[in-house]
């Protein structure tokens, strides 16, 4: 649950309901719900280290950056999933659900649809060993039939304790 600013009304709805340009209410000791671009910070820090791993928590500042800034600097974002450790901000939904820095490391993590290199090595390599095997198979038949022993005649040795 979060607050937000709706049609100039305060109402608390569930994270799940943000959509890009509502207005995001946070204080100290709430988790951001969203990606949120700051409008307005008092005093505020944010644990990011679920995100980043560092151990100190970020200052955050309405200050506008270059677009080309990566994601660990951006000062002036709220990013989904971190906890408001001090202070308060007003902020507006920029990204929702997959469409967070959050989500994106999720994609990430979850890797690419289908085989793993790994997997296609292991894969090749079973392919091969079977063709030996069976080419072995097939050579070793062929010499006997060769030989003149037919499998259909030939008797197995006796044991040797016999």
């Amino acid at each position: 649950m979060c607050r937000v600013l709706r049609d100039g009304t305060e109402r608390e709805l569930a994270a799940a309901e943000l959509t890009p340009v509502d207005l995001v209410l946070l204080k100290s000791g709430e988790r951001v719900p969203a990606d949120l671009r700051l409008l307005e910070v008092s005093g505020l820090q944010i644990d990011e280290s679920m995100r980043t791993g560092e151990a100190l928590p970020v200052t955050k500042q309405v200050n506008r950056l270059p677009v080309d800034t990566i994601a660990s600097d951006r000062t002036n974002v709220a990013f989904s999933g971190t906890l408001v450790i001090s202070g308060r901000d007003r902020g507006v939904v920029v990204g929702t659900g997959a469409d967070t820095e959050l989500g994106m490391i999720n994609e990430l993590a979850q890797g690419p649809a289908g085989q793993s290199p790994l997997q296609v090595l292991t894969h090749s390599l079973e392919r091969s060993i079977g063709i030996v095997v069976t080419t072995a198979a097939v050579g070793v038949f062929g010499a006997g039939l060769m030989l003149g022993n037919d499998p259909r005649t030939c008797s197995a040795p006796p044991w040797p304790w016999r």
